[in-house]
């Protein structure tokens, strides 16, 4: 069996290649290709082919200008679809895995595609948070529609792509968000040793924000938080990690941090985060915040927080509040209220009965429920569902 991995954005990572790796680790006779953006050339999976071929995204342009926006998005669609088809043509493979695609012209694309190639598509987002016409609510059910089966992360997922899709539920199937690659043997840094090297205070107890720093991630809620616990716990600090995105004024974060006297306790480090830093920001937190304000998928942070042992604290958005509850891995925020996230960051850091059975359960469901040769046999099966190959 040949299976096309398709992610040209190159923005699901590490999921697609975790998955890719997975299934070529698990049926070393399939071979697995992903095709995906030229930032990710360079990068190696094991038992996989990469081609990193579909051209990258302006990343640094402005929704204010609409008409370079626009343009360089169509036109970035149009060459990856071209290339998908020329690789289509060239592998002839059995399975098109779609991961993300602009589905404003593949809504008419994929019906021709289905006639010799089965379609599964992830749907990391039942809707975009931020709608365009690249991805349009008509062309997106359109797509869902369109594919021979959808995978998703949750049961939330699954009940909001029957109510708002209106496709049929044997067509959906819910399959756990997978682990990232960790080998066990490498080395960790301590909480003392990962500190140091971050430039970190050591008397002082950090809560992560880490990612994409997008206005929906509630970055604004969790400062206001912070500001609610100095009253009780003056020596917890936020450490934010990542790369702002273009929907959020960095100059009201840096306003609100200066109203409420936080300019020693929000640490700033703005960028991209190098793989190999990646350690030490988890290692050196106690807690990881995930304060959406809003979202309707699963969270990668969510599994890297599991990865290191270090509890989650999240609202209750998309199935981070479902996931959360059902593993037992931390503390669940009903309300978009500040006080609210200061209760439970105070809860977790002075109950260390709880702290410590939220991280041994982190340990524990990625053994048992998000282990990679696991998903990859259940990704497998949906692959061989009815499948145009005789298995």
């Amino acid at each position: 069996m040949k299976i096309l991995v398709f992610e040209p954005s190159g923005g699901f990572w590490p999921y697609t290649p975790n998955i890719a790796q997975a299934l070529g680790k698990v049926y070393i006779n399939d071979e697995v290709i992903i095709l995906t953006s030229e930032n990710r050339k360079g990068s190696t999976i094991d038992n996989v082919t990469l081609r990193a071929e579909c051209r990258g995204m302006e990343e640094n342009l402005k929704r204010s200008n609409q008409i370079k926006w626009l343009a360089n998005r169509v036109l970035c669609s149009l060459q990856w679809l071209s290339i998908r088809r020329k690789v289509i043509k060239e592998i002839k493979p059995n399975i098109l895995h779609i991961q993300n695609t602009p589905t404003i012209f593949d809504q008419f694309i994929l019906p021709i595609i289905k006639k010799n190639t089965r379609i599964i598509v992830t749907v990391h987002d039942v809707l975009p948070l931020m709608q365009t016409k690249i991805h349009s609510f008509k062309s997106l059910k359109k797509v869902y529609r369109t594919a021979d089966e959808l995978i998703v992360h949750s049961a939330s997922n699954k009940q909001e792509l029957i109510n708002k899709m209106d496709i049929d539920k044997d067509n959906i199937h819910i399959i756990p968000h997978i682990m990232d690659n960790f080998e066990e043997s490498k080395y960790l840094p301590s909480e003392t040793q990962a500190k140091e090297k971050l430039g970190l205070n050591q008397a002082y107890t950090y809560l992560l924000f880490f990612g994409s720093i997008r206005k929906s991630k509630g970055l604004d809620l969790a400062i206001k938080g912070l500001a609610v616990l100095q009253e009780t716990m003056d020596k917890v600090c936020l450490l934010v990690a990542g790369s702002p995105h273009w929907d959020i004024d960095m100059d009201e974060i840096n306003k609100l941090i200066r109203q409420n006297n936080l300019e020693e306790k929000v640490i700033l480090q703005l960028g991209y985060i190098d793989d190999s830093m990646v350690d030490y920001y988890f290692i050196a937190s106690k807690i990881i915040l995930l304060p959406y304000i809003e979202f309707h998928s699963q969270s990668g942070v969510l599994l890297q927080a599991y990865k290191y042992k270090r509890p989650v604290i999240a609202t209750n958005k998309g199935s981070l509040g479902e996931t959360i509850n059902d593993d037992q891995t931390g503390l669940v925020v009903e309300k978009l209220d500040p006080a609210l996230v200061a209760e439970k960051v105070k809860e977790l850091l002075e109950n260390e009965k709880l702290y410590n059975t939220c991280a041994n359960n982190q340990e524990m469901v990625i053994e048992e429920k998000y282990n990679s040769n696991i998903i990859a046999k259940m990704t497998m099966s949906i692959y061989e569902r009815d499948s145009k190959e005789t298995l």
